[in-house]
């Protein structure tokens, strides 16, 4: 029914695009709420804090109420308390 003929460039620069808008600077704070880093992505805070990714991105959304994870808080950057 459609035909799109598209390049490889185009369809790969879409698809960066894409994973961009939804990937999410990460905060890390101390529990006394000093801020100790900013990460690109979950995968580059996990691999800096040795906590899971779904546990940090559990803290960020405080699906428990909590932003806490281990010993340190997370946030989103655009959170309002990151």
């Amino acid at each position: 029914m459609f035909d799109f003929d598209y390049s490889k460039e185009y369809v790969d620069e879409l698809i960066l695009r894409h994973n961009m808008r939804l990937e999410k600077k990460i905060c890390m704070y101390d529990l006394s709420g000093n801020l100790i880093k900013v990460f690109e992505s979950k995968k580059e805070a996990s691999d800096y804090s040795g906590y899971k990714r779904g546990s940090i991105l559990h803290a960020c959304a405080a699906c428990d109420g909590y932003h806490r994870n281990g010993n340190y808080l997370w946030y989103y950057l655009n959170d309002t308390n990151g």
